[in-house]
Parts: C-alpha cells; sequence; structure tokens
C-alpha cells in the first residue's frame, strides 16, 4: 500500500469512518427484482416477451440495468446486494 492511501485511510478511521465487509449477494428472480423496486416507488415492469426487456419509469432496460437499478436501492438501505 502506498503510503499516501495509508495516511488517507488513517484519516477517514480518526474522523470516526468505518469500514465494513460487502455483504454477499442475495440470490433473487426477475420478478423479486421488479416487486423490491415497486415498494421503493419505482414503477418497473417486464414486457412479457421472450427478448426480456424491462421497463423502469418509461425507460426499457435489460435486467442488468434493472439489477443494478435496484442494487442502488438497496445499498442506500444499507440491504445486500441482488444477484439473478
Amino acid at each position: 500500500m502506498k503510503r499516501c492511501d495509508a495516511s488517507a485511510i488513517a484519516a477517514f478511521l480518526a474522523e470516526g469512518g468505518k469500514i465494513v465487509k460487502v455483504p454477499e449477494a442475495v440470490l433473487v428472480t426477475a420478478q423479486d427484482v421488479l416487486e423490491f423496486l415497486e415498494s421503493c416507488g419505482i414503477a418497473a415492469t417486464s414486457s412479457g416477451r421472450e427478448t426480456k426487456v424491462y421497463c423502469c419509469e418509461g425507460k426499457p432496460m435489460k435486467l442488468s440495468g434493472v439489477v443494478a437499478l435496484a442494487n442502488r436501492q438497496r445499498r442506500a438501505r444499507q440491504l445486500p446486494p441482488f444477484a439473478v
């Protein structure tokens, strides 16, 4: 580790900062992700077609984008991330 990195980490901890381990991802289905987003007040639906296109707040997204959006919400709530 570089000396400047060590100094920055030491200053962070001295000011009351905390370092926590990232929790393991929770395996879920696409439907679970959509239901979680709905519980957060974010409109998210499946196209219902085989193309696996989803619509979040009026924008078309792939499942990876929907999961990323859900994980931002989960991070803000200090919940473990989703994995599909």
